[in-house]
């Protein structure tokens, strides 16, 4: 390779984006001149996101997107859908790496997409530090073909003004291979393999029916946060299903009072979490202790202030999922490190355990790792085929010798709520 094709400057630099990658499995170099990708920027927000929409880079493509960050020590989630799975992958750079690179190729960026659950399809990144400074996020095929990719940067921290982002007040995130638009407005069709027809919004409420990729509904309505369509069969059978699991990708006007979520008389116990691998919507993950019911509950939208817990209290959060397999990731900053955790479980066993009918082990959907790109924060990573209402548990662990101090964030395009508006 000669050497015009070796180094490159930054554009911030005055000149050309430098940025070294090492193909998966290969020592050939690749190289993007220029941060030529553009950012779809969906608002202000504690989860405001860019996002890229789905995009296809051809084998021997590089394409380099840019983002400020306002510093802080907020957290910073870098999320990276790919079809077929592990086809494409992404490395962070910082202006200061990119300087070291143009004299020591060896030069490593910062971080790279890594499974979160051992699934190529999903890649995910999180950091953030101290200083205000721009980022540049590489995305490259891993192969020799073509791939469809969606890439998602959620914080914070992100800058009022991003360079060469497009302003958007709703962003639909959808594979086009499985996506067109309806003719008929009163009709959705199913765009998954298989999907559940349920009696509630929610997939605490039972199966009524799963009906195949293709299959026709018409739509009578959907619930408030649009995440779920209530629709009738062709044999009459009316249910719920998840909207991003159809190619429906309009709003109803109709917006219909959800039943009652069941009560569920106990929950079962799930598997046990162990190691240092997130634990994903495909693995569930027990508590090692009972969950007791408590008067002294909060339930509140999951946000990103600075909350203060007592020495034995239990606090509460919730946040909305969108579904359709979109990435999400929580994360909590605290005041002193150790001395807190937070539990994820759904909605039925929330219920369970406020009306004290949950069994022991509490079964739950994750809990919150140690970041191993920046200590002192706790994170987890999910993504599930269907929309849903989660719950967040935040409580001392047995460690704790007092007050604690933490914020807590749900970030990445998969959080229906605040600056992620619903299409």
């Amino acid at each position: 390779m000669n050497q015009k094709s070796q180094h490159f400057i930054i554009p911030t630099l005055l000149s050309a984006l430098a940025v070294l990658l090492l193909m998966s499995g290969s020592a050939a170099p690749l190289y993007a001149q220029s941060v030529d990708g553009t950012l779809v920027d969906v608002g202000q927000g504690d989860t405001r996101v860019l996002t890229t929409n789905w995009q296809t880079i051809n084998a021997g493509q590089t394409v380099t997107y840019q983002f400020d960050y306002t510093g802080g020590g907020e957290p910073i989630s870098i999320s990276m859908s790919s079809l077929p799975a592990g086809a494409a992958n992404f490395q962070v750079w910082t202006t200061e790496r990119l300087d070291d690179l143009q004299s020591n190729p060896d030069t490593e960026p910062l971080g790279q997409g890594t499974p979160p659950s051992g699934d190529p399809g999903l890649t995910s990144w999180q950091g953030g530090g101290p200083i205000a400074e721009p980022y540049f996020v590489v995305v490259n095929p891993t192969g020799d073909a073509a791939a469809t990719y969606l890439l998602s940067i959620s914080s914070p921290g992100l800058a009022a003004t991003q360079p060469g982002a497009v302003t958007s007040a709703a962003v639909t995130t959808t594979v086009p291979a499985t996506t067109t638009t309806p003719v008929d407005p009163n009709i959705a069709t199913v765009t998954t393999d298989a999907l559940n027809v349920r009696s509630g919004p929610s997939t605490a409420f039972p199966v009524l029916t799963t009906v195949p990729n293709g299959t026709q509904m018409t739509v009578l309505g959907r619930n408030p946060s649009n995440t779920w369509l209530n629709v009738r069969l062709d044999d009459g059978t009316e249910g719920w299903v998840t909207r991003s699991l159809t190619n429906y990708t309009l709003v109803s006007a109709n917006v219909v009072t959800p039943p009652l979520l069941p009560v569920a008389a106990s929950v079962a116990a799930g598997l046990v979490a162990t190691g240092t691998t997130p634990i994903t919507g495909t693995a569930a993950a027990t508590t090692t202790g009972a969950i007791s019911p408590t008067t002294a509950v909060s339930v509140t939208e999951l946000g990103g202030n600075w909350q203060n817990l007592n020495l034995g209290d239990t606090q509460w959060f919730s946040f909305q999922y969108r579904g359709g397999n979109l990435p999400l990731t929580l994360w909590m900053d605290l005041e002193p490190f150790g001395q807190a955790q937070f539990t994820v479980v759904t909605a039925e066993t929330f219920q369970s355990i406020m009306n004290g009918t949950a069994s022991t082990p509490v079964s739950v959907v994750g809990s919150g790792l140690t970041n191993p790109v920046q200590p002192g924060y706790l994170f987890w990573q999910a993504d599930f085929a269907e929309a849903d209402t989660y719950y967040v548990m935040v409580a001392p662990t047995t460690s704790a010798a007092g007050n604690v101090l933490y914020s807590l964030n749900a970030l990445g395009p998969g959080v229906a709520r605040g600056v992620v508006a619903v299409p």
